[in-house]
């Protein structure tokens, strides 16, 4: 491929031929043209270093003695250049003494051609240069292509040495915040393979269980747990071997120890492909705090069953100071009205009569007055007739008379028996969610249902009026608007009870109390 690139229909090879002798200068020239090469002929030293400079030729034939400058005085100067160093350079002479070529090849020369020259050997040796010429800038370039892809790999590979590096350092880091995490997590931290061997066990396991976590490595849980520990555990490492992702509280037993409640949650190991590898184990002692959760869930049921008894005692407290009112006070001002009306027909004193029905007004209003109080108390018909009596006398008097609202009582638990303080509760919450509409509703009309759901008793108390978001208005806002609804929340929980309310903005609201009627 190389022979091809120098043939006579290639106009783009340049050669320099220097020759003081015209008749040598013109033979060159002619041999050169013929073959179709772009011959520059220079007829001196001076002339053919400024025009090889100028413009750098393919090759140079160079004759070796001239007046102004030898040819391998030349040869020196051009191979000093960086333009044309790499010029090749054939001299043209007669000589042909050893020494004078050694000269000339020193001197930056790549051959000789002897004078006489024969046109063969011309054309021959200057394809011959060429080709190596071409060759040596082809070599040059791949060398030059492979330097700069192995520069361009090793700079590739160094990014990624440093990059790995830089890798390798995040993953230590990774590693070590792993270890110091896991090394101080309050909890006890294993990994279990899928045949239930420890893998790894955590500082806190080993100082839980008081041996090196090199005797944990490879025993079975059962070793560890003992019979009575793995037997409640069992179930749950199947499940999570199985897939599944657990969190439970139990009591174990463990060898030479008491037994202990722990929290405990399983992570399964699964990997891309969905094949489990085993389980991480996290476990936590939590026995002295369920020790004190359990402490304080009674202290609150103590509470509530005081505060319940509380309520009741209050009931009943209620009831016995308005049957004393009714009973003694009550009865005590109408005798004593009863004898003031006999005392006035006895006496024939128009002042008299005056004083004394002064007098008799103001035991009346004391009677109206002490009734009043009575029924504010405890509804006498709330004992003697029932709730629904109480709640349908507390409807009309107190809420239709009163205040002008429209009432109604839907009765549809004539036949059940209520214990008197079940009776007495949903009575006095019946009374404080009608003050409620009363003060607050902006109700036109309101309702009142008794009746049996399920083993309920359930009172419904539902108005027309403004309504309000029971969501966005906090249980203390509510207390400071004089609704009440966290006291009648209290009393129903304290009875077992519960207190729901469904109300929206100009929707009206309804208020549903509920008790057991086991209670």
């Amino acid at each position: 491929m190389m022979t091809t690139k120098y043939n006579m229909a290639d106009p783009g090879i340049d050669i320099l031929v220097v020759d003081d002798e015209i008749g040598s200068r013109r033979l060159l020239t002619e041999i050169l043209s013929k073959a179709g090469y772009r011959v520059h002929p220079a007829d001196g030293s001076l002339v053919a270093l400024e025009s090889a400079l100028a413009h750098p030729p393919s090759l140079i034939l160079l004759d070796v003695r001239m007046p102004e400058m030898s040819g391998f005085e030349v040869s020196r100067k051009l191979t000093q250049d960086d333009r044309t160093r790499d010029i090749p350079i054939i001299f043209v002479s007669a000589l042909q003494d050893v020494e004078d070529r050694v000269q000339g090849f020193e001197s930056g020369g790549v051959d000789f051609i002897s004078k006489p020259f024969e046109e063969s050997e011309v054309l021959a040796r200057v394809k011959t240069h060429l080709q190596l010429r071409e060759m040596q800038i082809h070599l040059e370039e791949l060398v030059s292509a492979r330097t700069a892809d192995l520069l361009q790999t090793n700079e590739v590979l160094s990014m990624e040495i440093i990059e790995r590096k830089k890798t390798e350092a995040d993953l230590q880091a990774s590693q070590r915040l792993l270890s110091l995490v896991i090394e101080n997590l309050p909890a006890l931290v294993a990994y279990v393979d899928k045949h239930k061997h420890y893998r790894f066990v955590n500082q806190r396991f080993e100082q839980y269980y008081g041996m090196p976590r090199s005797e944990f490595m490879g025993k079975y849980v059962s070793e560890i747990l003992g019979p009575e520990g793995y037997a409640a555990a069992e179930s749950n490492i199947a499940a999570v071997l199985a897939g599944e992702e657990l969190s439970y509280e139990q009591i174990f037993k463990y060898p030479d120890r008491e037994q202990r409640w722990m929290q405990v949650n399983y992570v399964p190991d699964i990997d891309p492909t969905g094949d489990i590898h085993g389980f991480i184990a996290l476990i936590r002692d939590i026995t002295e705090s369920k020790i004190a959760e359990i402490q304080l869930q009674e202290y609150q049921q103590r509470l509530k069953d005081l505060a319940t008894q509380l309520t009741l005692t209050e009931e009943r407290e209620r009831r016995r100071v308005a049957t004393e009112l009714h009973d003694h006070v009550g009865q005590s001002l109408a005798f004593a009205r009863m004898r003031l009306a006999s005392a006035r027909k006895t006496c024939s004193d128009p002042e008299t009569h005056t004083i004394l029905d002064e007098i008799s007004e103001s035991l009346l209003n004391a009677i109206r007055d002490t009734k009043n109080l009575v029924f504010d108390l405890s509804s006498p018909l709330l004992h003697e007739l029932g709730l629904g009596e109480a709640v349908d006398e507390w409807l009309v008097e107190q809420v239709g008379k009163r205040y002008g609202l429209e009432t109604e009582l839907i009765d549809q638990s004539p036949d059940i028996r209520l214990d008197e303080d079940i009776r007495a509760i949903l009575f006095r919450n019946v009374r404080e969610l009608l003050t409620n509409v009363v003060r607050h509703a902006h109700a036109s009309k309101v309702s009142v249902q008794l009746r049996q759901a399920d083993d309920k008793i359930q009172v419904i108390i539902e108005d027309d009026g403004v309504g309000f978001d029971p969501d966005a208005a906090p249980k203390t806002a509510i207390r400071e608007e004089g609704f009440g609804l966290f006291s009648i929340q209290e009393r129903m929980s304290d009875m077992g009870g519960d207190f729901v309310i469904e109300s929206e903005p100009d929707q009206g609201t309804k208020a549903v109390l509920s008790l057991p009627l086991s209670n």
